[in-house]
């Protein structure tokens, strides 16, 4: 009887576990935390050493930037359940470890709690964010059937956690430039994910399946060689940053961009993810980009 109740210990343990795993995976809590760190570079890279007389107002920032990543990644899924049997199906509803309808309410949850985030900061956050949320489920119910628009939008989504820290600080000259950039990079990964994805993307019209995957990773490329030539902007001649570390920082963020490029025709997945490791090189670099 003993043996039996540790068993039924362990097998709750276990499945607990698992069930915790799976959610965190929903969450895509990675990205989630990579939000935050861009509400924090941002805020660095305009306060610099005053940072901490303004955390009052960059902690909730970080709150509402991981609970709209969170609750955007949760709502992807519940609406791309049918291509993810297909393109993913170890993600946790393929593999019916949650319903939808559970997946649904915790995305709107967290909506919910980011909004009440943005509102203690002031009110410009607080619409800012409602605008965030519903084009997110817009992009879901809508535009992610048209083929370039949706990457346009999660793009738009991404470099919008600048212009987000800008309205809770009211800090627009740096955040608007570094919002550029991470629009300009996403986008172009976003392009290089739908190579990836052809496959299971059976119900979405996706820029490859209707140009081709050769014109696909052509506009990806120039994208990309766009954002490699305004990565000097904030050094000349916007002369935001004057430091010899931001030179440094962005050369090595170009290298890898261009390595991206080189991996995105022969393995699209590798490619995207040297393209996500560029930006945080580039945030690493906006971080300290004055101060050295």
């Amino acid at each position: 009887m003993a043996e039996l109740s540790a068993r039924g210990r362990n097998g709750f343990f276990s499945n607990y576990l698992q069930a915790l795993l799976a959610f965190k995976h929903l969450m895509r809590i990675g990205n989630c935390f990579m939000g935050m760190l861009m509400v924090v570079i941002g805020s660095f890279a305009v306060f610099q050493g005053d940072v901490l007389d303004h955390i009052e107002v960059i902690i909730p920032a970080c709150a509402v930037a991981f609970f709209l990543m969170a609750g955007g990644n949760m709502i992807n899924d519940v609406f791309d359940v049918e291509v993810d049997r297909t393109a993913h199906p170890s993600r946790p509803i393929p593999r019916g470890i949650f319903s939808r309808r559970f997946v649904f309410r915790w995305a709107i949850s967290f909506y919910a709690i980011a909004l009440f985030f943005a509102g203690l900061i002031n009110p410009y956050s607080f619409i800012f964010a409602l605008a965030a949320e519903f084009l997110l489920l817009l992009y879901e119910l809508r535009l992610k059937k048209y083929p370039g628009i949706g990457n346009v939008v999660i793009g738009a989504l991404v470099g919008s956690v600048f212009l987000g820290t800008a309205a809770a600080i009211d800090r627009w000259k740096i955040l608007t430039v570094l919002g550029l950039l991470a629009f300009l990079i996403n986008v172009a990964r976003e392009l290089i994910k739908d190579i990836e994805d052809i496959e299971g993307d059976v119900d979405r019209n996706t820029f490859p399946k209707s140009f081709g995957v050769n014109s696909t990773l052509y506009a990806s490329w120039f994208i990309l060689i766009i954002t490699i030539v305004l990565f000097v902007m904030p050094y000349y001649p916007l002369a935001l940053f004057s430091g010899y570390l931001y030179l440094g920082g962005m050369a090595a963020a170009d290298l890898v961009i261009l390595v991206g490029i080189y991996q995105s025709k022969k393995n699209p997945k590798r490619g995207q993810q040297m393209l996500k490791f560029a930006m945080l090189l580039a945030l690493v670099t906006f971080l300290l980009g004055n101060w050295f």
